[in-house]
């Protein structure tokens, strides 16, 4: 088949099931959105974890240097 001849059958069964299509559409876009979702959560949440431990091991280093000097 030519590609025009399946263009027109791709656009001709999107026209003939304009439910199915929407509800498609819909559905990639949601799965899109929390893919996109989880993945900003996740990066945000071990940035975070990142810093606090940065910190203790901070408070750890310093606590430590401060004994061992007396």
């Amino acid at each position: 088949m030519k590609i025009l001849a399946i263009i027109k059958v791709a656009l001709k069964n999107i026209a003939s099931n304009k439910l199915r299509s929407i509800l498609t559409m819909l559905g990639l876009i949601i799965g899109i959105s929390s893919v996109i979702i989880l993945v900003g959560i996740g990066s945000g949440s071990t940035g975070q974890v990142e810093a606090s431990v940065q910190s203790l091991r901070n408070r750890y280093i310093n606590n430590r240097y401060k004994f061992n000097r007396l």
